[in-house]
């Protein structure tokens, strides 16, 4: 009996701190936002629906995936617990499945794919004048970092993570920054002990902490928490079909956790896609600036947007772009599909992409959409949605 008491005394003391956190809960997943405070976003009053794709009266029809990809497709979504599959080419549903107890109405958590929301925020904050231009000093909307030696970072800097910033993405180390925002309860406090380590401008080094600054700085510009000016200026106006929210480090202090934790339905995500795909443009209106869309999704081949860990990798206002590869070989290792020995070929699909195999993958010369969520991210995802967005390019084209 004294046993059980004292392990209870343990757990409390524990799930009251960051470290206790990590320890109870561990790697992030799917239902984190059933763990966490939540700041709402209400639906919009105008709704938008996708409709089916021409003479495809069912969306959920079948892939246009060659054998054996078809069998294996199925299998690999349950064994990977895929929450959800999306395509959408001309504006319309081609292909909508679901997995396990999974349907329209679940809600879904992004993890990093919220980077890409901040980054729109960012643009419609530079057009309403709340932030002058991405060549603005951190500091100047973060004046308590000023003592930090931040004073030469600027917002563009935050935006294609070359702060400079000490940051350790490490997620499964619970003293890596990386822990301490996902499971702290005082973000800002925690921001504030940030150090830096490099001059700004430098490589690209992937940080979730420039994306929490980013968030900082747009509260602090607009003067509207990041669920409100998101709601107002985004979730409604594409015409989101369900209320979502944003997670937030505590009840006490409500600060959003910028670098992820949107939750909603996956619809209503694909519409994020749909809308960078018409250059900010959705539903009859100009939601994100059309300049600023068109400069983010750009991209040119070049050093500066490269990545060290891949030289296929860009990344640049938080999406990613990925060089096509010519498949020349497959190897199947556990009834999976490997590619290898690519070619790369720069075209102009980009993505959104978080943990767990999470992806908004947007193809604007083919005007197609691809989402995917789900539980688990062991398996090559991206070669994966790609040849799925290829696949059914041909098979739309041909009807």
């Amino acid at each position: 009996m004294k046993k059980v008491v004292v392990f209870l005394l343990l757990s409390l003391v524990l799930s009251s701190c960051q470290l206790g956190r990590f320890v109870f809960w561990n790697f992030a997943d799917a239902d984190d936002y059933k763990k966490f405070h939540n700041a709402p976003i209400k639906k919009s009053d105008e709704i938008f629906y996708y409709p089916a794709y021409p003479d495809n009266s069912q969306a959920n029809s079948e892939v246009s995936f060659p054998e054996p990809y078809r069998e294996r497709y199925i299998k690999n979504m349950r064994k990977s617990k895929t929450q959800a599959i999306i395509i959408i080419r001309n504006d319309s549903i081609l292909m909508e499945e679901y997995f396990g107890d999974n349907n329209r109405e679940t809600i879904v958590t992004s993890f990093s794919i919220a980077k890409s929301f901040v980054s729109a925020l960012i643009g419609i904050a530079i057009d309403e004048g709340y932030i002058k231009s991405t060549n603005d000093f951190m500091v100047d909307y973060l004046p308590w970092m000023k003592d930090k030696g931040m004073d030469s970072i600027r917002i563009q800097h935050l935006l294609d993570m070359k702060s400079g910033i000490r940051f350790r993405e490490n997620y499964s180390n619970p003293s890596a920054e990386i822990a301490k925002l996902y499971y702290g309860r005082n973000l800002k406090k925690i921001v504030s002990k940030f150090k830096v380590e490099s001059e700004p401008g430098g490589d690209f080094d992937y940080s979730s902490g420039d994306t929490q600054i980013l968030g900082l700085i747009l509260e602090s510009a607009t003067g509207k928490s990041l669920a409100d000016y998101m709601e107002q200026k985004i979730w409604q106006p594409m015409g989101a079909e369900a209320d979502a929210s944003w997670s937030l480090d505590s009840k006490k202090h409500k600060t959003a956790k910028a670098f992820c934790g949107i939750n909603a339905r996956a619809i209503d995500f694909a519409k994020f896609g749909s809308l960078y795909l018409h250059n900010g443009a959705w539903n009859g209106k100009q939601i994100v600036p059309e300049e600023w869309v068109e400069g983010t999704l750009k991209m040119k081949p070049d050093s500066a947007y490269r990545s060290k860990a891949s030289r296929s990798l860009r990344y640049h206002n938080q999406w990613w772009a990925y060089d096509k590869g010519r498949q020349l070989r497959d190897t199947v290792l556990n009834n999976t599909y490997y590619s290898y020995a690519y070619l790369l070929e720069p075209d102009d699909m980009r993505m959104a992409q978080g943990i767990l195999g999470q992806y908004i993958i947007i193809w604007p010369s083919e005007n197609i959409v691809v989402l995917r969520f789900g539980e688990k991210d062991k398996f090559p995802w991206y070669w994966y949605l790609r040849k799925l967005a290829e696949q059914n390019t041909l098979k739309t084209e041909s009807e």
